[in-house]
């Protein structure tokens, strides 16, 4: 995964003009997902790592072609307890399920505030991400196992992204700090179970 992000941003930064009309930049930023669905309205949510770049294309004065690639790492988690005896007892367990994805945002954004070397823009799409790891981690009385979920799970996940940033200057740089929302449309498992992703990321980068 490194090789492939170093890949991309040397290729963008060789590839295109950095002007007025055209800026790469890189962003990093943490997701806080869940899992919405069939057996999992007791979930809560899993904090993962957000990366990726990201495209800004003028098209006139308050109106950009956002595109993000990113590597996004989602899923959720469980807490509760199981009876061990007739008597009553019980002990806690976890169990964490974690989707990791390569994800495509196509996003168009309109600039809705500007001030003195301050931009807040909204922006609105659709996301298209590739599973590149899918396990459950059970954290169980009896012991710790990890069940492997890739060759179950749907490799394609499609969604609906709304998404806002905050532009400014700091130290002469370009800079952004956002926050995302995705709502998947898409099952996640192959079988006849629906659950698919949700959540929220917050990330801050640099325009180069």
């Amino acid at each position: 995964m490194t090789k492939i992000f170093t890949l991309l941003i040397i290729t963008s930064s060789l590839s295109f003009p950095q002007n007025a009309d055209f800026r790469i930049g890189l962003f990093t930023g943490l997701n806080f997902s869940d899992i919405s669905g069939d057996f999992h309205s007791d979930t809560s949510i899993k904090t993962g790592l957000l990366l990726g770049i990201q495209a800004r294309v003028n098209l006139n004065n308050s109106i950009f072609f956002t595109p993000h690639l990113s590597y996004s790492m989602k899923g959720s988690t469980n807490n509760g307890y199981i009876w061990t005896d007739d008597a009553g007892y019980s002990k806690s367990y976890k169990t964490i399920e974690s989707y990791d994805y390569l994800t495509l945002d196509i996003l168009f954004s309109n600039d809705i505030l500007k001030m003195e070397n301050i931009v807040v823009d909204l922006s609105g799409g659709v996301s298209t991400s590739y599973l590149l790891n899918a396990e459950w981690d059970l954290d169980l009385p009896a012991g710790r196992e990890k069940l492997d979920l890739i060759n179950s799970s749907n490799r394609y996940d499609f969604g609906i992204v709304l998404d806002s940033k905050l532009h400014f200057t700091l130290f002469n740089k370009n800079v952004f700090s956002g926050i995302r929302y995705e709502s998947g449309l898409t099952k996640i498992p192959e079988i006849s179970i629906n659950f698919k992703n949700r959540g929220f990321s917050i990330y801050s980068g640099l325009l180069l």
